[in-house]
C-alpha cells in the first residue's frame, strides 16, 4: 500500500497575525522619532557632540537594521501567539477493484477424513485457507485494501452464502459459520458451484471493465462421485464467463509422493477411510457405503488431482493444500497486479510548534538589547576561570 506523507503549518488562531502589520508600522515610526530626536539632541548640544566617542549619532542604516530586527522579533513572537501547529497529512491509498469468490467444498468426504493434520478434518483445514487469507488482506501492509468476497459452499448441489461483499466482517463471520451442514444434497459436484457462480457474475456484474475475478475451487475432487461426467460442463461454464476471471484450485487430502532413480518424483493420492466422530472427537464409526447394514463395506476418500488440474485449466494453477501458503503468495502478487487505487483516506495529526518561533525571538531579543555580547563575555570569562581551576 502506497502512503503520501505531507506536512503544512497551520494556526489556530490566524486572526492574530494581522497584529503584525500595525506592529511593524508602529515600530518603524517610533525608530524614525527616536532617531530624529537624538539627531537633534546631538546638534542642539556640543558636550554630547564631544562625548559621543566613535559611535556618533546614530546612522540611519543603523536604525534601519534595528527596526528590521525589532520586526523580525515581533513577528516571532506574534507567530508563537497564533498557536502554530505541524499539520501531518498521511494520505492511505485504498486499493480494490478485485473479487475473489471461494467455493468451498462442504461435503461429506470432507468432514470425516481426518488425514490433514493438525486440523481435524480437510473440511476445517479447508476453511483455515480462507481464514488465512482474510488475515492477510487485514495485516499485511502490501496486501491490504477493500476487496469484495464471496463463499459458495457446496456438495450435491451448491448454495452461496455471501455474495460479493466488501465488509471483511462479514466474510470473517461466514467462514465460521460454514460447515458440513450448509449444504444437505449429500454428494460431490464440481458443477454445481461453478454454474452458480457464472449466475451470480450474471446477476452482479463486475461495475467497471478494470474489474478483476477470482474464482477459487477448495475441494478434494470428488473422486469415484461421478465428476469426470461433469468436466464438459464445467471447462463449458468458464469459457462462457467474462476473460477478467481467472480460476484456481487447491486440494484438500493426502498424498504420496515417490522419487525414481532418475530423480523425477510421482504423485499419488492416498486413499482414505470415512470416519465418523462426535462433537468430542472420540470415534463413533466408519462411513458405510450402506447405512442399515453394519456389514457394508467402508467408504473411502481420495484426492483427485487431476479433475482439479482440469478445472484450473493450467496445472500451474492447482496448488496442494500442504503448499497453501506459496498459494497464498501466488494469490497476493496476482491481486497487487491487478488492483487499483479506489479511494484516498486522509489522515491528519497536529504538533505544536510554538518553540519554533520562540527560541529563534528569544536569542534575537538578546542580540537586539545588548544582552546577547554580555552573556557572551561572562560565559567566556567563566570558562577562562574554570580552565585556570583545572590546569593549577
Amino acid at each position: 500500500m502506497n502512503d503520501i506523507l505531507l506536512y503544512d503549518l497551520v494556526f489556530q488562531h490566524p486572526e492574530r497575525l494581522w497584529f503584525i502589520l500595525p506592529i511593524i508600522g508602529i515600530s518603524g515610526l517610533l525608530f524614525w522619532l527616536v532617531r530624529r530626536g537624538t539627531r537633534n539632541a546631538f546638534l542642539e548640544n556640543h558636550f554630547l557632540r564631544l562625548h559621543a566617542g566613535d559611535k556618533g549619532i546614530p546612522t540611519g542604516t543603523y536604525m534601519l537594521k534595528r527596526w528590521l530586527l525589532f520586526s523580525l522579533l515581533s513577528a516571532l513572537l506574534v507567530f508563537a501567539w497564533a498557536d502554530p501547529f505541524r499539520r501531518e497529512t498521511m494520505e492511505e491509498q485504498v486499493y480494490g477493484g478485485v473479487r475473489i469468490a471461494f467455493l468451498l467444498d462442504v461435503s461429506l468426504s470432507m468432514v470425516y477424513a481426518h488425514d490433514v493434520a493438525p486440523f481435524p478434518n480437510r473440511l476445517v483445514a479447508a476453511k483455515s485457507v480462507l481464514g488465512d487469507f482474510a488475515v492477510q488482506t487485514a495485516k499485511d501492509p502490501k496486501l491490504r485494501g477493500t476487496y469484495t468476497h464471496a463463499i459458495i459452499p457446496f456438495a450435491g448441489y451448491a448454495h452461496p452464502y455471501l455474495q460479493f461483499s466488501r465488509s471483511y466482517e462479514e466474510f470473517v463471520e461466514t467462514i465460521d459459520a460454514v460447515d458440513e451442514t450448509a449444504i444437505n444434497a449429500p454428494g460431490t459436484s464440481l458443477l454445481a458451484p461453478i454454474l452458480e457462480y457464472e449466475r451470480m457474475l450474471k446477476e452482479y456484474p463486475a461495475p467497471d471493465k478494470d474489474t478483476v475475478d477470482l474464482m477459487i475451487l477448495i475441494s478434494d475432487g470428488g473422486k469415484g462421485e461421478g465428476i469426470v461426467s461433469e468436466l464438459g460442463g464445467i471447462k463449458a461454464a468458464i469459457m462462457r464467463m467474462p476473460t477478467s476471471v481467472s480460476t484456481f484450485t487447491v486440494g484438500v487430502g493426502s498424498v504420496a509422493v515417490e522419487r525414481r532413480a532418475d530423480g523425477s518424483t510421482i504423485r499419488r493420492s492416498v486413499p482414505v477411510p470415512l470416519i465418523i466422530k462426535d462433537s468430542t472427537g472420540a470415534f463413533v464409526g466408519y462411513a458405510l457405503e450402506d447405512k442399515q447394514n453394519p456389514k457394508s463395506k467402508k467408504l473411502f476418500s481420495e484426492l483427485d488431482e487431476r479433475m482439479l488440474e482440469e478445472v484450473a485449466g493450467d496445472p500451474m494453477r492447482y496448488f496442494f493444500y500442504e503448499g497453501k501458503a506459496q498459494f497464498l503468495e501466488k494469490l497476493k502478487e496476482i491481486i497487487i497486479a491487478k488492483r487499483k487505487v479506489v479511494k484516498t483516506i486522509a489522515h491528519k495529526r497536529l504538533e505544536s510548534v510554538a518553540a519554533w518561533f520562540l527560541l529563534p525571538a528569544v536569542l534575537l531579543g538578546f542580540y537586539l538589547f545588548g544582552y546577547g555580547p554580555r552573556i557572551a563575555s561572562l560565559l567566556a570569562r567563566s570558562f577562562r576561570r574554570v580552565r585556570k581551576m583545572t590546569v593549577k
